[in-house]
C-alpha cells in the first residue's frame, strides 16, 4: 500500500468506525460503573472530593503548595472511600478525581481559546442511580 491509499482510503475508514464505536464504548463504561461503583456511593464521593479540594485550598494558601494540597486530598479522600463509603478504589481512580475538581473549581474560566470541546464534569457526565 502507498501513502496516498492510506491518507485516502483506510484513514477515513477508520475515523468513521471510530465514531461509530465511540458511543456503544461510553455507554458500556457508563453501565460498568455503574455497577461497579454504584450511583449513590459515586455521588457522595465527588461530593467529598468537591469539599475536600476546597478545604485544601484554604489549609494552604500558599503559591507552589500544590503538591501538598494534592496529598492531603489523596490521604482524606482513601480514608473516606475505604472506611466511610466502603468503596475499594484505587489512587489512579482518586487522583483523576481531585485533577477534575480542580478543573472545575478554579479553571474552567481559564481554559484556552483553542479548545472547542468543553469536558462535562464528573457529576453531570454520570448519571448514577
Amino acid at each position: 500500500m502507498n501513502a496516498e491509499v492510506i491518507l485516502d482510503v483506510v484513514l477515513p475508514i477508520a475515523g468513521a468506525l471510530t465514531l461509530i464505536a465511540a458511543p456503544f464504548a461510553l455507554g458500556f463504561l457508563t453501565v460498568w460503573l455503574r455497577t461497579k461503583v454504584g450511583g449513590e456511593k459515586l455521588s457522595k464521593l465527588l461530593a467529598i472530593v468537591q469539599e475536600t479540594v476546597l478545604a485544601a485550598e484554604g489549609l494552604f494558601p500558599q503559591d507552589g503548595s500544590g503538591a501538598s494540597k494534592k496529598a492531603y486530598v489523596m490521604k482524606v479522600l482513601r480514608w473516606a472511600a475505604n472506611d466511610v463509603i466502603g468503596m475499594g478504589v484505587d489512587d489512579e481512580f482518586l487522583s483523576t478525581l481531585v485533577e477534575s475538581a480542580v478543573y472545575w473549581l478554579f479553571n474552567r474560566e481559564k481554559k484556552s481559546a483553542s479548545s472547542a470541546i468543553e469536558p462535562a464534569p464528573a457529576t453531570v457526565a454520570y448519571k448514577g442511580k
